[in-house]
């Protein structure tokens, strides 16, 4: 009955750590039992109030990945977790060095941790550049002679030029501009290199659909104390279409004061020489939407900077077909670093990777719209105004998608800032800790449990000196009770009382009473020791 009596409270303890258990379990479970599920497969999960993503997992911020790096995706498809210095393109981790194919046109390598990417003048296999219709040419220093010619081969009287020994070069300078030919222009030089009227006609539609922009370098050498120049021309011709052009020929008409003959200007890829005066041509296979062309041609000369302004350069391709491509829209909002809108217009350019304009916009209210954005990885560049710093972002336009995109920039000057009133963040609420509840508890129990045991364990000790006390109260009792009375004693003190007086009548009648033999008296019984408890209080 004490034993039942006594697991009662304990009972009611041992409940209320169960209670505590669930629920701090449960909240255990929903704090990092979702973050931490997919993790745990690979081993990389660290427990410590947060959770801690493996490598190769999608994730939004740095402090979320058991690596501390966030890597994004050069596709813009996402970010994944990865090594501090190695890139990730969906969910696959690339170490730094390592390059893939974005596209069939595009070499992205991953360089300290960040996609870099890189145009193929032909195609992207295996993370490589391989062929190309057009290598993109670069002249030696000091110039340097290339085959031309024919449909094959260098122009007529193009002959290698000779490389420097040990040449000092030094940029003069360097410009560039947009060219846009005009109608009579595009005739004009057609009509010189040999096009029919109907191909005129069609080269003046088609220069709606390309940008062409072109280059001049002037650099001087020192050789053996001699100075020598060298005029390089740079052609860059984008389609910004969503047409595919195939059997392309880029015209290009250098006047006399570039070149007297065809024989004098030198290319590494190959050229055709339509006219000697001259007027040469470069053979494309192809042109994709967003791709761009690159040419270049040398002369060894010095030319001045109006010089570009004179070249004149046409576009025609044969076959020109609507590559079926959906389309997505891109919007950009532009606000200070105060999170306000930038009311005032700033000038806002899409650009390919090569950093080509593709579409130029001015911002309305803190917003530019691009629509008709073929799919695929832009740059956003943000020029810089009065009041504002520049900037750029990387972007990938998805097709049949609307994207929002939010650039912040950095203001030239100090502003102070403006106090509106905000709604106040709402602070998730702290988490309960129950520690030192159940340590609490825990102690409890102990304490309780000692208690119980401890009485169990004193409640013998205390019947056994209860005991003892009982004997020591006996042995004082019989130590003060007197002696009994000796035999003698007792028939002296028989003797002395009267004896009883029988009436006559009656002694007749009594029968004679045998005598009975006298009992001897007993030896006295000896004294008991006396019994010392060695318990007994002194």
């Amino acid at each position: 009955m004490y034993a039942e009596r006594a697991f009662a409270p304990l009972f009611i303890i041992l409940y209320s750590i169960l209670l505590a258990s669930l629920v701090l379990g449960a909240e255990v479970s929903g704090t990092i039992g979702d973050e931490n599920a997919h993790a745990g497969a690979s081993g990389d999960v660290k427990i410590g109030g947060d959770a801690y993503l493996a490598n190769g997992y999608a994730c939004t911020a740095d402090w979320e990945c058991y690596s501390g790096h966030c890597a994004s995706d050069f596709d813009g498809s996402g970010s994944w977790c990865a090594p501090a210095t190695s890139c990730a393109h969906d969910g696959t981790i690339y170490a730094d060095g390592e390059s893939t194919c974005y596209g069939t046109r595009i070499k992205e390598t991953c360089t300290s941790g960040s996609w870099v990417a890189e145009a193929c003048s032909g195609s992207c296999e295996n993370g490589v550049c391989v062929g190309g219709a057009t290598p993109t040419p670069t002249p030696p220093t000091g110039g340097g002679g290339a085959p031309g010619g024919g449909a094959g081969g260098a122009g007529p009287g193009a002959s290698p030029t000779p490389t420097p020994e040990t040449p000092t070069s030094e940029e003069v300078f360097h410009t560039s501009t947009t060219y846009v030919p005009s109608a009579e222009e595009l005739e004009e030089l057609l009509t010189e290199a040999g096009f029919s009227q109907e191909e005129i006609e069609e080269a003046t539609q088609q220069a709606e659909n390309v940008e062409i922009t072109k280059e001049l370098s002037v650099v001087k050498e020192i050789v053996d104390g001699e100075e020598k120049y060298t005029s390089t021309f740079e052609v860059r011709v984008l389609n910004k279409s969503a047409n595919r052009f195939s059997d392309i020929t880029i015209v290009e008409s250098i006047p006399k004061n570039v070149a007297e003959h065809a024989s004098e200007i030198h290319s590494l890829s190959d050229f055709r020489v339509l006219e000697a005066d001259p007027v040469i041509a470069w053979d494309i296979a192809k042109l994709e939407p967003n791709e761009v062309v690159v040419i270049e041609y040398w002369v060894e000369k010095e030319l001045p900077e109006e010089t570009l302004n004179e070249v004149k350069t046409a576009f025609f391709a044969e076959k020109a077909e609507i590559v079926e491509e959906k389309t997505g829209s891109l919007t950009v909002t532009l606000k200070d670093e105060q999170g306000n809108i930038i009311k005032e217009p700033v000038a806002v350019e899409l650009t390919n990777l090569e950093g080509n304009v593709i579409i130029s916009k001015s911002s309305i209210d803190g917003r530019a719209v691009f629509e008709n954005i073929l799919e695929g990885k832009y740059y956003v560049v943000v020029e810089e105004s009065a009041n504002f710093k520049g900037s750029k972002m990387l972007v990938y336009v998805v097709a049949g998608k609307e994207k929002t995109v939010e650039i912040t920039l950095e203001s030239k000057i100090a502003i102070t800032p403006t106090v509106t009133p905000t709604a106040t963040p709402a602070v998730p609420p702290k988490k309960p800790d129950y520690t030192g509840l159940i340590i609490l508890i825990i102690l409890a129990c102990l304490a309780y449990l000692g208690y119980y045991f401890w009485k169990k364990k004193a409640k013998p000790a205390k019947a056994k000196r209860a005991k003892r006390r009982r004997w020591a109260v006996e042995e004082k009792e019989h130590e003060e009770k007197p002696a009994e009375e000796k035999p003698a004693v007792r028939e002296e003190a028989a003797k002395e009382k009267p004896a009883e007086v029988v009436p006559e009548e009656k002694e007749e009648e009594e029968k004679p009473v045998e005598e009975v033999p006298k009992e001897e008296p007993k030896p006295p019984r000896k004294k008991r020791k006396k019994r010392v408890s060695k318990f007994r209080r002194p």
